[in-house]
């Protein structure tokens, strides 16, 4: 069966998720696991929420023959992007104290922020870097240190470095990579997942539909994007599967499945990506 090594079953769904108690959400979230099956989708990996959606989503999860992990809640730093993913700190020191919270928790990994998504108004730009690599490497020692791997939302060479060089189980995204970067990341142990299908989807959307106008500025995205994941395939960088399933335009199940396609369009084979989910779902 496929994998998704980065969903949000928290976002772009048909019910709220605002009350985490609720019989909605937990009959919403059978719906979904009963869907991802269905496209013959068997483990997931979540990105975070602020409501802890995950958190009810790996007890629902148990209900199914589905491999279901979550961080619970994402963390960023105060003022900066990722309010919707999870949870704020001022410094590194409290971000530490919160993955201890997280771990008690039962979080599975431990998800950080390190920049924003990529602007559609101003290309190839992004916030800084939340955290510097001091920062994050005390973090990420923290969940090593707890026995949890982690995902690292980064964008931008210089922020993609930081990520690479403090540790990082998973860069998430990726987008604007450098052929530097790519060459310290095919040195490294991390895994890249890449999160094709959102801009692609976006560039590929009706006239009507809202983000219609991005079209142009996504298409640049897709097709730069492409063109790093094939110079990483070709560097032997490890590369897994995710779509960001949840964001606009890549729904649950068929998210997963459009990143497939465009991951095989990269050069990706089934093996391989299969490969490294065994890396991440073990």
């Amino acid at each position: 069966m496929l994998y998704d090594a980065h969903i949000h079953c928290g976002l772009g769904q048909p019910f709220s998720v605002k009350k985490p108690d609720s019989q909605e959400l937990k009959d919403g979230l059978r719906q979904m696991f009963e869907n991802y099956l269905a496209l013959g989708i068997g483990s997931l990996r979540d990105g975070g929420d602020k409501w802890g959606v995950g958190l009810v989503a790996k007890e629902i999860a148990r209900e199914f023959p589905i491999h279901f992990k979550s961080p619970i809640h994402g963390i960023y730093k105060s003022g900066c992007y990722g309010e919707f993913l999870g949870q704020s700190v001022d410094n590194a020191n409290e971000a530490c104290q919160l993955i201890e919270e997280l771990y008690r928790k039962k979080a599975d990994f431990i998800k950080i922020i390190l920049t924003g998504i990529m602007s559609f108004d101003d290309f190839g730009k992004t916030d800084p870097a939340q955290f510097n690599l001091a920062e994050l490497r005390k973090m990420i020692d923290r969940a090593h240190d707890l026995g949890l791997q982690t995902m690292i939302h980064a964008n931008t060479p210089s922020a993609i470095k930081i990520a690479v060089e403090a540790g990082a189980d998973t860069i998430e995204h990726g987008y604007s990579i450098d052929d530097a970067a790519l060459e310290l990341l095919a040195q490294s142990q991390s895994i890249w997942v890449p999160t094709l299908a959102p801009f692609a989807n976006i560039a590929a959307c009706p006239d009507h539909h809202a983000m219609a106008i991005y079209r142009s500025v996504s298409e640049k995205y897709f097709e730069g994007h492409q063109r790093a994941v094939k110079k990483a395939v070709d560097l032997g960088v490890k590369i897994a599967l995710g779509s960001d399933s949840g964001a606009t335009l890549v729904p649950h199940g068929q998210g997963t499945l459009d990143e497939f396609r465009f991951c095989q369009l990269c050069g990706l084979s089934e093996e391989k990506l299969m490969e490294t989910g065994r890396l991440l779902f073990a």
